[in-house]
């Protein structure tokens, strides 16, 4: 695929680096108080599904949200938000009656952008500057957002270093130490083990990565879309058993990509989806047409496929259609929404999860952390509805 130069193209492609996750921490902006009932043990005592630390792939903030058996949790703005599953009331993770849920010393806060739940508990990284040299520590807290404690120093970072981008996967912590797109800058790609004691190790040196934008996980394979001096979107993997870095495709995406054991798939806008066998036949193939035309990003779950605008709608902004198709590409149901529809600033798709397609607005810092969703049991009707969260009055 050729570079689209328009500016919603470049901001996509700021949207999707910018998102792809930094543990540094800056400073607190203080969110809205707790507007309901807050997780206060449930969620520990539940079981947790097969592989909760996988990473949610197509996500427009990947590391940002991990659903679970029990209930969803959603990171903004440095604060984890938990609601039960069949729940839209999504309140800061922290059960203390003393806390006033706005500050550093909420449970719920842990000055990260990313985070996981690996083995009934949360992990994340945090920058902290307290002795000689800036480092990156490994952080746990329990599921109900209580007992913070610091597992081990990952990464001691030097004048060069950026600021660490990466993702949990599989029991382990994937990072660089420099944005991709600005790997030239950062020294590698590294992976911690989850635990007490391993050391960091490296995986691929930083010229590996210097046309990388995008890094994504499945089973034993990382995969890298980048650009390369053609101004073509390729794609690449890593086998993390074998350590072999190849090229996989020269026509890939930014827009949206899904990776199963054997399969990858992608949709290039104004174009269509395609598809990509990964075994070692290699072929890759159209499946289907796109639906519509303009900047349209694609999000894969493991019965749809979402098309909406990459680019937000904002209020007095006009209107944007969402079309939802199963995974055979057969349209199943499109709608418009509508800037006079909804009161937030910048309405973005954040993901699908629970039967619901979730919408959040990241410009606005109160009213529901998720102020918008759409019931997925709608889609089959092929009437699909905007709705508003609503906030419970219960104090926590």
């Amino acid at each position: 695929m050729q570079i689209r130069r328009s500016g919603a193209w470049v901001t996509a492609l700021l949207c999707i680096i910018l998102s792809l996750t930094s543990c540094q921490a800056s400073g607190t902006r203080a969110g809205e108080a707790v507007s309901g009932q807050s997780a206060q043990g449930e969620a520990a005592e539940a079981a947790s599904p097969a592989d909760p630390a996988a990473m949610r792939q197509s996500l427009s903030e990947p590391g940002s949200f991990v659903e679970t058996d029990f209930g969803c949790y959603y990171l903004s703005d440095y604060f984890i938000y938990y609601a039960d599953r069949g729940s839209t009331n999504y309140v800061k993770l922290c059960g203390r009656p003393d806390c006033t849920h706005d500050s550093e010393d909420c449970n719920a806060y842990i000055g990260s952008d990313t985070f996981s739940y690996y083995e009934d508990e949360i992990y994340y990284c945090q920058y902290e500057t307290s002795e000689d040299k800036p480092r990156y520590e490994l952080w746990k807290m329990q599921a109900d957002g209580s007992q913070h404690e610091k597992v081990k120093t990952i990464y001691t970072a030097s004048s060069s270093t950026l600021s660490l981008q990466g993702f949990f996967h599989q029991g382990y912590y994937y990072f660089t130490d420099a944005p991709l797109g600005l790997s030239q800058q950062g020294t590698g790609l590294y992976r911690v083990k989850l635990d007490s004691h391993s050391e960091t190790e490296q995986l691929l040196p930083a010229s590996d990565l210097s046309h990388f934008y995008t890094m994504w996980a499945c089973q034993d394979q990382l995969y890298f879309t980048g650009i390369n001096d053609q101004e073509q979107i390729y794609l690449s993997s890593f086998d993390l058993e074998s350590g072999v870095l190849q090229q996989r495709s020269d026509n890939w995406s930014l827009y949206g990509q899904y990776f199963s054991d054997s399969q990858a798939f992608c949709y290039i806008p104004d174009d269509g989806f395609y598809q990509l066998d990964l075994t070692e036949a290699g072929r890759q193939r159209k499946v289907a047409a796109s639906p519509a035309s303009g900047e349209l990003g694609a999000y894969y779950d493991s019965e749809y496929i979402y098309l909406f605008d990459v680019e937000p709608l904002k209020t007095g902004g006009g209107s944007r259609k969402l079309y939802v198709l199963d995974r055979n590409y057969q349209e199943l149901a499109e709608t418009e929404i509508k800037s006079e529809d909804f009161s937030t600033q910048d309405l973005y798709f954040l993901t699908a999860a629970a039967g619901r397609l979730l919408f959040v607005d990241r410009k606005s810092f109160t009213g529901p952390v998720i102020p918008y969703y759409i019931d997925q049991k709608d889609i089959r009707s092929g009437t699909l509805q905007l709705r508003k969260t609503a906030v419970s009055s219960v104090s926590p």
